[in-house]
């Protein structure tokens, strides 16, 4: 973080540089904070949004991926600081005294019975997501469309949604007739470019 009272400079530096990092704290339950959004709520508290991952603790792995948290924060001396430990990510913060909003609970089933794919899911971006996934050409199915293999950087048919939890479980109903042994079809786990396929199961 850095200060000027001019567009131009010449800029301070903070005094201790770097507002949150978990860079030399490998023991810190969030580690990879960054690309951090500051907050000021009504009645004048600030507050630190960034992103972050939960490592395992016996592998090291974030398997939920890049996660949002929020930190409380405050101002000393016109520097923006942490509030605790200096500068270290925190797994909980005082929450702002402000009326509860609550949010609907995830969706744990889909059915694909809507002509819109639900929030949770995603694809590779595309701005024809028609050639990969319909939800109308059979209703109450998710359609994709064979393209290349899941290790193919370009036109995958994937449909995915990130794992929201360390421990859960996943299962699906599939209808699918392979016409070659090089088609394949079914669940898979992806992380990091490496994935696990999960085996097809008939009744």
């Amino acid at each position: 973080m850095a200060r000027s009272r001019n567009l131009l400079g010449p800029y301070e530096l903070h005094p201790d540089t770097t507002i949150i990092t978990a860079r030399d704290r490998p023991d810190a339950p969030l580690q990879r904070a960054g690309h951090a959004d500051l907050v000021e709520t009504q009645d004048g508290d600030t507050y630190i949004v960034y992103l972050c991952g939960r490592p395992l603790k016996n592998r090291g792995r974030c398997t939920l991926g890049r996660e949002t948290a929020i930190q409380k924060m405050q101002w000393r001396g016109g520097w923006l600081y942490t509030e605790g430990e200096p500068g270290l990510p925190q797994l909980t913060t005082p929450a702002p005294k402000l009326k509860e909003h609550s949010f609907p609970p995830a969706q744990e089933r889909d059915d694909f019975d809507s002509p819109a794919l639900g929030i949770d899911f995603q694809w590779l971006r595309t701005p024809y997501p028609e050639n990969i996934f319909s939800l109308t050409a059979r209703p109450g199915y998710l359609r994709l469309y064979g393209r290349e293999s899941i290790g193919s950087l370009f036109t995958q048919a994937l449909v995915a949604r990130r794992q929201q939890s360390h421990c859960y479980g996943a299962e699906t109903c599939m209808d699918f007739e392979p016409a070659h042994f090089q088609q394949a079809a079914g669940l898979v786990c992806y992380y990091g470019g490496k994935q696990i396929s999960l085996p097809a199961r008939h009744p």
